[in-house]
């Protein structure tokens, strides 16, 4: 096996060397190409292949050449003077063998990894319960939260969700203190209104008169107007449907917009 492999690994070795020639040589014509050596001429042509001819004689006589193939055809060089040398299978037995390695490792350490393996999955079932743990009851929680859970938990019925049953609370109680819920609507209130400057409160204060003495108009109209229908004569279920109109209306926008009689 091992006399296998090296002749793979020497035979790899040749070649690589022959490859790195030949690519060497590639790059060098590529070289000349771009500098316009072959000054336009057709590849395969008479002219172009004297001129490759006479750069491949350049190269293989260069430094460069010379340096490329000893430095990649060095390994198999001293292959080839080993495998020259006379050998013989006597010279081999004055050397002892070395005794092979230990490999009891191999075999002994099953156990000792299913123990370390066994204690790592104990802290890891440790860690997760504790994690577990956490979530279910976490930090800072209390009656307030635990009856929050419940009644997120609870599922409704056509009634609507119920109110837990630990709630210290009677049937039917409710806990609310009054004075400070209408404080906290006034509060409440008094933020989105903005506060009215003189004009528009004296503005304000002419037209609430201005509506008041209008509803009064509209009432006394409404009084007189019958009597005057009556004077004239006209029908009693027109005057009475009248009337009872202008009393649904009276308190209206639309009742407003109209004019009465006396007006």
């Amino acid at each position: 096996m091992i006399a296998c492999g090296l002749e793979m690994m020497y035979q790899q070795g040749r070649k690589e060397g022959v490859e790195s020639r030949g690519s060497n040589m590639e790059t060098y014509k590529d070289i000349l190409e771009t500098s316009g050596y072959f000054k336009g001429l057709l590849p395969g042509s008479i002219e172009y292949k004297r001129l490759m001819e006479f750069a491949e004689e350049y190269y293989r006589k260069s430094s460069l050449a010379l340096r490329t193939s000893e430095t990649t055809s060095a390994p198999v060089s001293r292959i080839d003077k080993i495998l020259a040398m006379p050998h013989s299978a006597d010279n081999f037995k004055q050397h002892k063998v070395p005794p092979s390695d230990d490999d009891s490792l191999l075999y002994g350490g099953e156990s000792e990894l299913n123990d370390a393996l066994q204690v790592r999955q104990k802290e890891i079932d440790q860690y997760n319960a504790q994690l577990r743990k956490e979530s279910k009851e976490p930090e800072g929680s209390g009656p307030s939260l635990s009856s929050a859970n419940a009644f997120v938990e609870k599922v409704s019925s056509f009634e609507g969700a119920e109110v837990p049953k630990n709630r210290k609370l009677g049937e039917g109680e409710v806990d609310l203190d009054v004075d400070r819920f209408i404080k906290g609507m006034e509060s409440v209130m008094k933020r989105y209104v903005p506060e009215s400057r003189d004009g528009d409160t004296e503005s304000e204060e002419q037209a609430s008169s201005s509506d008041m003495e209008f509803d009064e108009s509209d009432n006394e109209g409404d009084i007189m107007a019958p009597d005057g229908d009556n004077e004239d004569g006209e029908d009693g279920f027109s005057q009475s449907y009248s009337a009872a109109l202008n009393r649904e209306l009276k308190s209206t926008f639309v009742g407003r917009s109209f004019f009465y009689d006396g007006d």
